[in-house]
């Protein structure tokens, strides 16, 4: 039976809350002051992690219990610098053309099929300013859980939850409208799995 995705992710307990390398990694490229729509925020890790470099943050995400924690966090730390929105990343963003500067989206767009996926993009490339920077990370196929579940779609699969697995191939069609600054596989140990992702560093074109 699937599993509502805003109730898996309200029940999900998170015991590691550590700032991600990508993140790290996607601060490199911004300067302080600039705005950042932080895409599928979770608890916000990366979120506050962006805020105290000086960035301007919008965090956005579908789930209440995420969002609600996220504004806990907020108050506790006396970071002032967020804005913080429950929105379905599915749907058009409530954001003007050529609002952000850089659109960070770690591990929020592998969750949908093919065309809701490319809308996705297509809203990103709308929300962000000419020469904006997109950093995107996502699944791939190289991961231990892909096969693993129901298979719901092409490299999509259920197990707990809908995850759509992303070739490398995948991720350039995806990114061919932006100029590519970096696209690779990484891997990285969670708890008791080897994960495997696809991340590109891109960029929108000055026009």
């Amino acid at each position: 039976m699937h599993q509502d995705p805003k109730k898996y992710w309200a029940q999900k307990t998170i015991t590691r809350e550590e700032v991600n390398v990508f993140a790290k990694k996607s601060a490199k490229y911004l300067s302080q002051g600039m705005s950042v729509l932080d895409l599928g925020c979770g608890y916000g890790t990366d979120t506050i992690y962006l805020a105290k470099k000086g960035l301007k943050v919008t965090a956005i995400d579908f789930s209440e219990a995420s969002v609600s924690r996220l504004r806990e966090k907020v108050s506790d730390k006396g970071v002032h610098s967020i804005t913080i929105l429950q929105h379905d990343l599915s749907k058009k963003l409530p954001f003007p053309d050529r609002t952000f500067d850089a659109v960070y989206a770690h591990l929020s767009i592998h969750y949908f099929d093919d065309a809701t996926t490319r809308r996705v993009i297509a809203e990103n490339m709308r929300v962000l300013k000419p020469n904006g920077f997109f950093f995107v990370k996502c699944k791939s196929v190289d991961d231990a859980l892909y096969g693993k579940g129901k298979k719901v779609g092409e490299d999509m699969y259920e197990h707990d939850h809908v995850r759509h697995f992303f070739r490398k191939e995948y991720m350039q069609s995806l990114v061919a409208d932006f100029e590519i600054l970096s696209l690779r596989r990484t891997s990285s140990k969670y708890v008791d799995y080897r994960s495997a992702f696809i991340e590109a560093i891109v960029r929108k074109s000055k026009r």
